[in-house]
């Protein structure tokens, strides 16, 4: 009799191990995002510019409506020295005229025609590319055409960041705050994701970025022969050469609000599938470490879950108030944690991210992490448009 409750009490305690298990592994998790909430972004004042040369690019398909509102946002910035470069990406809309227009009004942009590609090359890298070469200045600050900087002050803060020790500048673009569930969501994913890429950017393993908003040295991308891995792939323009090239003693973040640039989302959920299926599909060209880190995420939140609800069914059936007990501690220091880091960080982008929704949110975010994440894997090529 001694015997099996003893060997009940050992399956017992390994329920709650693996559970605790999951447990830490978050609170790991948590601890290196509170690098974000925790960062000192340095002010205007506080900083030196030396006003390097900067060439603003953007590439555009059939983009005359968007570029008719991120052209004058572009010729607002105050900076001393810099170019705009937008790729006409074989428009058949009147993208072309509005660049004609805009060439009107100041010598700052640069029109780069695109009328045939070739056969293989991704379409926007190609455009990229082209782009690239025809920049005049070392460092390259992309966004989209469907992007709007937050201030006249975007250029110079990013600039702040292109000392000679860096490569890589990491910034943050949001998207339009609407109603709405969808919009909700899409505000909690995109603010979760830049939390991740740049808290793991400060610990020292940069992983990716966003085309919205992201700067780098034309030498890095010239020497390193550009996209080249990647020419065919779908996307990945800016989170694949990250994942390629940047190191985390040559890359530097920016985040305050007047450095970052703001999208239109989605407005179906049919839509934002189909984005971030291509988004995600990117993943599978991550280096294997990577690709470890990031899932391992999703997964430690899903197998805790798991393993406490099991716990705590356990717990009920069996009356032991030990199981049930440290299941629920669990749960809430980890919640408490995971909230106060969101709440510290939404403050320091400036983002709404419904940090207090969190515990609500969590399970219907891993699921779709899931879900969506196996579906963008699985398939052998996404459309970009």
């Amino acid at each position: 009799m001694g015997e099996t409750t003893l060997m009940a009490d050992h399956h017992l305690y390994s329920l709650f191990g693996i559970a605790a298990f999951f447990f830490c592994l978050q609170l790991i998790y948590w601890f290196i995002f509170l690098r974000l909430a925790l960062y000192k972004t340095p002010t205007l004042a506080e900083q030196k510019a030396d006003y390097q040369g900067v060439s603003v690019i953007v590439a555009a398909h059939n983009e005359a409506e968007n570029l008719q509102k991120l052209l004058p946002a572009l010729l607002a910035q105050q900076y001393e020295n810099f170019e705009i470069i937008i790729i006409d990406d074989r428009s058949h809309d009147d993208t072309r005229q509005v660049i004609f227009d805009a060439q009107k009004l100041s010598n700052r942009v640069k029109l780069v025609r695109i009328d045939h590609k070739p056969d293989e090359p991704d379409g926007k890298k190609f455009a990229l590319t082209m782009g690239i070469k025809a920049a005049k200045n070392e460092w390259l600050l992309f966004t989209d055409a469907d992007c709007i900087p937050n201030s006249p002050q975007w250029i110079t803060q990013m600039a702040m960041q292109f000392t000679a020790e860096n490569h890589f500048v990491l910034g943050v673009s949001q998207y339009e705050n609407q109603h709405g569930l969808l919009n909700a969501f899409i505000q909690f994913e995109t603010f979760l994701t830049a939390l991740q890429y740049l808290a793991w950017t400060l610990a020292g393993t940069p992983y990716m970025g966003v085309g919205r908003n992201l700067a780098y040295r034309k030498s890095v991308f010239m020497q390193n022969n550009g996209f080249y891995r990647h020419t065919t792939v779908t996307g990945g323009d800016d989170d694949l050469l990250i994942n390629r090239l940047a190191k985390g003693s040559t890359t530097a973040i920016c985040i305050q609000p007047d450095s970052q640039t703001t999208s239109v989302p989605k407005q179906t959920w049919a839509a934002w599938y189909a984005q971030k299926k291509r988004h995600l599909s990117v993943g599978k060209y991550y280096k294997l470490s990577d690709k470890i880190r990031t899932s391992l995420f999703s997964f430690s939140v899903a197998f805790f879950w798991l393993f406490s609800l099991v716990q705590v069914g356990v717990g009920l059936w069996l009356q032991n108030e030990f199981l049930l007990y440290s299941a629920g501690a669990m749960h809430v220091l980890r919640w408490l944690l995971a909230v106060l880091v969101l709440l510290f960080a939404q403050d320091k982008l400036g983002a709404k991210a419904y940090a207090g929704a969190y515990p609500f949110i969590e399970l219907f975010y891993v699921g779709y992490q899931f879900t969506v994440g196996f579906v963008a894997l699985t398939t052998e090529k996404v459309a970009w448009r």
